[in-house]
């Protein structure tokens, strides 16, 4: 297990919130961030800290690219 930090982003001007979470490898940790992203609707993106290298970043797509693309995420 390794300590990760998570940095959720919200608006332009805000500090991003930070949590930190003990995953088993990098891919559980950015899939345990995706999954909280999913839980914070008020958040457009999360980064993926392992100490001081940023693993990944990922961001919630806008409302035209869900609308565009919905077949391909199974929201259509």
């Amino acid at each position: 297990m390794s300590l990760y930090r998570f940095h959720f982003h919200a608006e332009q001007d805000r500090s991003p919130s930070v949590r930190d979470a003990e995953c088993a490898n990098d891919g559980a940790a950015v899939e345990e961030a995706f999954r909280d992203l999913r839980g914070r609707p008020d958040h457009y993106a999360v980064e993926v800290w392992k100490d001081q290298q940023m693993l990944s970043r990922i961001e919630r797509p806008g409302d035209a690219f869900l609308t565009a693309r919905s077949g391909l995420h199974g929201l259509g």
